[in-house]
């Protein structure tokens, strides 16, 4: 059943990213939104997660602006997965190159690309595009972010620190 004030919320917030973010259009034409007002930078997992939101939000308020936004930004977050089936936390091109790949924003990444799973049957959207890099996504983070024994590493290089966030998100 419909929350008329739960959904007046979740379209405010989707006022925000569209308007209250700095926006940056990559040359493939997809956008990458910042992390805060005041910076320009292009965080991978908050981008899937603005992505998944905008979505949600726009098919149940009907708005297709929305929808819109959430269709270049998960684009975005296609174009930036790495050949293996990894994600850095910044898009490899900005900040001076790549950064880490740890458990957790592996994690919200998919997590955010799972609820996008209604916008696989979309006209409009690269549903085969979506389906392999969520594959792919998916197999890397079984194979290289939890250990034999299944616990999660904090990334592909190091188990240590054991943190919290990526035991949660494993679950």
């Amino acid at each position: 059943r419909k929350d008329p004030w739960g959904l007046e919320r979740c379209v405010a917030a989707c006022e925000f990213f569209l308007k209250g973010l700095h926006r940056t259009t990559r040359a493939s034409g997809t956008i990458a939104l910042s992390y805060t007002p005041l910076d320009k930078s292009q965080v991978i997992n908050t981008n899937a997660d603005i992505s998944s939101l905008l979505y949600r939000v726009g098919k149940e308020a009907g708005r297709s602006d929305f929808i819109d936004l959430a269709r270049k930004i998960v684009g975005f977050v296609l174009e930036t997965q790495n050949q293996d089936g990894s994600w850095n936390y910044n898009a490899p091109d900005v900040d001076g190159g790549k950064s880490k790949i740890d458990n957790y924003h592996t994690g919200m990444n998919l997590c955010a690309l799972m609820d996008l799973i209604p916008m696989w049957d979309d006209p409009g959207t690269p549903t085969q595009r979506l389906q392999t890099v969520y594959q792919k996504g998916l197999e890397f983070y079984i194979d290289r972010l939890f250990d034999a024994s299944g616990q999660p590493v904090w990334t592909v290089k190091s188990l240590y620190p054991l943190d919290i966030y990526s035991f949660a998100q494993g679950i």
